[in-house]
């Protein structure tokens, strides 16, 4: 995937996580959106209370299609 790096698959906590590791320069963390669909409820934490419950149903309708999420990243 990325030349001059080394691969290492990670299980955490139920999640299969691929780890690239190598190359020089500043730290970069960079998030693939099965992590997050993994569970977006977790990820992106709505509250019912602060967005009221039709803003808030919307918004778990929409962290929950693969296709939207792709599309905040």
């Amino acid at each position: 995937m990325f030349d001059g790096f080394a691969e290492e698959m990670i299980d955490a906590d139920g999640m299969k996580l691929l780890i690239l590791h190598g190359g020089s320069g500043p730290a970069v963390l960079l998030l693939r959106i099965r992590v997050i669909t993994a569970d977006p409820d977790a990820w992106y934490r709505g509250d019912p209370n602060s967005l009221g419950a039709e803003n808030y149903d919307e918004f778990r309708v929409a962290v929950h299609d693969p296709d939207v999420v792709r599309g905040m990243l």
